[in-house]
């Protein structure tokens, strides 16, 4: 229950990382809070955090911020739902629940972040609003912070193509910052797209809650895109998260005696991709989406010539077969424990007949009769 994920978020000492060592260690959040401080220090708490979890009696906030999100018309996302987007389950410290306003679905799937300085050159507002329209009419969502400067641009060029963009906020949905974006964050939830937070409503924004958000802002997009940025930009500091998540960085080259181009030329110097065309980025996305497609269609037609696998392999690919299946119903179908389903499914990956879909459900590579 998102409840109970919510509640995690409340307990003090525990953050993101914590809560994800919790839920990889207990079948569900609630599991949790009854399990006692042992079982949470086995689990990888300290002992510190192991006893705030084991204490924690106060479930009535996290139902007040529950009610309040339903009241906004906003929706609160626990990771166990299918509505989590699937991209933000493999990065360091997820959140266990996501506050959204609009409609997130499946835009993220094929999506880049971009970001630079909020005070842009001329030049850096021109490029960034081409970029998010470019993005826009290839059919890619366009991911940001929604602040003034480059952000802005992003999410304007982007509407202006008719494009679906998601601003990623570090304050409560309900708060507007900057107040001027009030019309923007209301035509990016009127046209399709949506508004994410971490923080429940009510939170207001500081200088610790916008670092912690470009790390969703990132593992969001497929690839990161800094238009402009200082020598101590913020900008940077999601280009280092999109390197540690494997993520191609690009930057826009600028002039070398403009305060808003040395944190991109530095990047460039360090190793990002020189973004020299604006559809640069855009092959960069489509061409690894068709990468993709195509290494999951070879190991398909691979596993058609094979024949079906030994053991408890063979028992969880036959369950497989009959359509996509999570680790809970393939434990049911094959009446094996779930250790030795986990074991089999790995087994499947390695040798490329199953592949792992969002929602952490698995699928066959191969179609039988």
């Amino acid at each position: 229950m998102t409840r109970f994920h919510l509640a995690l978020t409340l307990v003090p000492g525990i953050g993101p990382i914590a809560a994800s060592r919790i839920l990889a260690a207990f079948p569900d959040a609630a599991s949790a809070f009854g399990a006692g401080a042992e079982a949470l220090r086995r689990a990888g708490l300290s002992e510190r955090q192991a006893a705030a979890v084991a204490a924690f009696r106060d479930f009535a906030t996290a139902d007040r911020i529950l009610e309040r999100t339903a009241r906004l018309g906003h929706e609160a996302v626990a990771i166990d739902s299918p509505a989590y987007p699937a991209a933000l389950r493999t990065i360091d410290g997820p959140p266990p629940v996501l506050f959204i306003r609009g409609r997130l679905g499946e835009k993220t799937e094929l999506a880049a972040t971009v970001v630079g300085t909020r005070q842009p050159t001329a030049y850096g507002e021109n490029v960034a609003t081409r970029l998010g329209a470019a993005l826009a009419r290839a059919g890619i969502c366009t991911v940001s912070g929604g602040a003034r400067g480059i952000d802005g641009c992003v999410h304007r060029g982007a509407l202006g193509a008719s494009g679906v963009t998601v601003a990623v906020l570090g304050a409560g949905l309900d708060i507007v910052y900057p107040p001027e974006h009030v019309g923007l964050f209301a035509q990016i939830v009127e046209t399709g797209g949506a508004l994410v937070s971490e923080l429940p409503p009510g939170t207001q924004p500081d200088r610790g809650t916008f670092p912690a958000r470009n790390r969703l802002m990132v593992g969001l997009g497929r690839a990161c895109v800094v238009v402009e940025a200082g020598e101590r930009s913020g900008a940077l500091i999601s280009a280092r998260m999109a390197g540690e998540q494997g993520k191609t960085v690009l930057a826009i080259p600028g002039q070398i005696d403009r305060a808003q181009s040395r944190g991109t030329n530095r990047l460039i110097r360090e190793g990002a991709k020189p973004l020299l065309e604006i559809l640069d980025v855009v092959e960069e996305i489509l061409g690894e989406h068709l990468r993709r497609g195509m290494a999951e269609d070879e190991a398909a037609a691979a596993a058609q010539r094979r024949p079906d696998p030994p053991g408890d392999a063979g028992a969880v690919w036959r369950a497989l077969t009959g359509g996509p299946a999570d680790t809970d119903s393939l434990v049911e179908a094959t009446a094996l424990p779930a250790s030795r389903v986990n074991a089999a499914l790995i087994e499947l990956e390695v040798d490329g007949r199953v592949a792992r879909r969002p929602g952490n459900t698995f699928v066959a590579l191969e179609d039988r009769d």
